[in-house]
């Protein structure tokens, strides 16, 4: 085996091993902080806001943007900080308990409708899921080729010389 097929190999497998990594990519901060920075932005934020009912994400804080991009329902362009309300319990087939996210301006009234933290949570994971899916997939299906390469390669290179 040469040194370009050996190389190939290498570079096919590792290729390979992190495309697969990237479905088990909120495993791997590394990782998802160079992929989706947005998804950890925006779930620091929730995690915040869900430890404290009196807390408020002011603008400045890097997950607000996200949350504030993401936001289903129009709001005012005075969007200065994100709240909550106090937790309750929502009853049906299936029982969670939850809060909601309230859009606020400078006085912190209310803004815009409110979302849920459920659902915001739930967008932020099905935008990471979707891009992480396909980015895995051709990274992975490009290591496979690669690695395939350099076996045909080193084949076809002991073929000729004998």
């Amino acid at each position: 085996m040469n040194t370009f097929s050996l190389a190939l190999l290498l570079t096919g497998v590792a290729l390979s091993v992190i495309g697969w990594l990237f479905d088990r990519i909120t495993n791997l901060p590394l990782l998802l902080k160079m992929i989706s920075p947005d998804y950890l932005y925006g779930t620091e934020a929730l995690r915040l806001l869900a430890a404290n009912d009196r807390r408020h994400l002011l603008s400045t804080h890097r997950g607000f943007q996200v949350l504030l991009n993401r936001w289903p329902h129009s709001y005012s362009d005075q969007a200065a900080s994100i709240g909550r309300s106090v937790a309750f319990t929502e009853f049906g087939a299936q029982i969670t308990n939850d809060f909601e996210l309230r859009l606020c301006d400078a006085t912190q009234a209310d803004i815009a409708q409110r979302w849920s933290l459920t659902l915001a949570q739930k967008q932020l994971d099905a935008e990471l899921e979707k891009r992480t899916f396909w980015l895995g997939t051709v990274v992975f299906f490009v290591g496979i080729v690669i690695t395939l390469a350099s076996g045909l390669i080193d084949l076809i290179g002991g073929v000729v010389t004998k």
